[in-house]
């Protein structure tokens, strides 16, 4: 036998109840309110206790007419989120009950902001939970400028120089276990877990670069490693170094980036007027760095600090298809191929070895179509509107000013920094040095 649905009155209905059945009769008021002769009996008895209770609406009556009994103070409340994110300020939960009730003790209201209160407030304002997409601090108000003076800088100082000249490179952070925040799942389901092998901090840090000809550069890929591993070869099409720190510095940059990836296959391609475009983090800048790249008469176009996210093609183009290239491999091994497990049953980690051949992989497979666009897109080979990706272009004919991730002393690799004791050992070196720092993932 089903189970009697639980059903609750608000106190106005109750009393209207009430009276009609002093009025007429309680069988009357019963099929008129479609209540049994049960409650409205007991509704008259308890005639007094339901006059002298606090006047509240239940959940009935909100659910019915969609309305709310405080709409002065949900008016003031949803101007002050609104406010709050045009500053670009997280609004959580807690924040909102918390103004909600000091607007409510300000003007001396019996409110509670309990939870119910709250899921139908957002329902009636229209606000979601939404993840955050960008993070950082507002552009400067001459951000346009900057950004018309960086392509205008490029169209002069480029004009004449061949694309496969034009080279950028960015570093970036690639994570053992590269798992999404999102699964379907069953609705309802009140935990929604995720297996990994509990590497989700653990990364090696890369470089990739690449010409506006759709060259690509071996990609540098730091190992955070003091020793090599043992008895293994890497791809032929990429570069593996070890550093205990695993984080790009000047002397990685220089020895690494520049001498090992970068400047031989400009000298073995004999390329003219060879110009690297990169960003400004820390370690891109220094006096070491500027003297050496003179030297070898290459020729340089900073990106202008935090526009890293419209102007330069590694981060516009290449490496959303990078990452999820590397995702896709990560979840098939997860899922499909075959694993092996500690002695306490959790999964290992797919291991370096593995994580640099997905990473040769990838790089390997990545469209040149793409690399060749996104120059063009970022108005560094093109000063044509029409030819810039779609943010640029909003940018410049909006003039809007948006939140763009910071990049003024660190890009995606933490740590940049330029003071850590950096060790370059080949992944082919017969270097022995000792063992500290090693890790156990091979």
């Amino acid at each position: 036998m089903a189970r009697a649905r639980y059903v609750r009155y608000s106190l106005a209905f109750k009393l209207r109840a009430i009276k009609f059945a002093e009025s007429n009769s309680n069988n009357k008021a019963s099929k008129r309110f479609k209540v049994s002769h049960k409650q409205i009996r007991k509704w008259i008895e308890n005639k007094q206790k339901i006059i002298e209770s606090p006047s509240r609406v239940t959940r009935a009556r909100i659910k019915r007419d969609g309305t709310a009994l405080y709409q002065e103070l949900e008016n003031e409340l949803k101007a002050w989120i609104i406010e709050q994110r045009l500053l670009g300020y997280i609004v959580d939960g807690k924040s909102i009950k918390r103004q909600a009730l000091d607007i409510a003790r300000r003007d001396n209201l019996e409110f509670r902001a309990s939870s119910g209160w709250f899921s139908r407030f957002l329902k009636r304002s229209n606000f979601v939970l939404r993840r955050i997409t960008t993070s950082g601090r507002d552009l400067p108000k001459n951000s346009k400028d900057v950004v018309l003076n960086f392509v205008n800088k490029c169209k002069h100082e480029l004009c004449g120089v061949p694309r496969s000249s034009i080279i950028n490179f960015d570093e970036t952070s690639i994570y053992l276990d590269s798992r999404s925040n999102y699964t379907y799942d069953q609705q309802g389901a009140k935990r929604v877990p995720a297996t990994t092998s509990g590497n989700e901090k653990t990364r090696v840090s890369v470089c990739f670069a690449a010409s506006a000809s759709g060259f690509k550069f071996k990609p540098l890929i730091v190992i955070p490693r003091v020793n090599p591993l043992k008895n293994y070869e890497a791809p032929t099409n990429v570069i593996v170094v070890y550093n205990k720190s695993g984080v790009f510095n000047e002397d990685m940059v220089m020895n690494g980036v520049f001498k090992r990836c970068i400047v031989p296959k400009i000298a073995q391609r004999n390329l003219q007027n060879p110009t690297l475009i990169f960003d400004q983090a820390t370690c891109h800048v220094t006096k070491n760095l500027n003297e050496y790249l003179a030297q070898n008469n290459i020729n340089k176009i900073h990106i202008p600090k935090r526009f890293t996210n419209l102007l330069q093609p590694a981060d516009v183009s290449w490496m959303r298809p990078l990452k999820r290239a590397y995702h896709e491999r990560w979840q098939n091994w997860l899922i499909n191929e075959e694993r092996t497990f500690t002695p306490a049953g959790n999964i290992r980690s797919p291991g370096y070895t593995q994580v640099i051949t997905w990473i040769s992989e990838i790089w390997e497979q990545l469209d040149a179509g793409i690399i060749r666009d996104s120059f063009d897109r970022c108005g560094i080979t093109s000063s044509q509107f029409f030819d810039f990706h779609s943010q640029l272009q909003a940018f410049l004919e909006k003039n809007q000013i948006d939140m763009i991730d910071d990049y003024d002393h660190a890009d995606e690799v933490d740590g940049f920094v330029d003071d850590v004791n950096t060790n370059l050992v080949d992944s082919d070196s017969d270097s022995n040095s000792g063992s500290e720092g090693d890790s156990d993932i091979e």
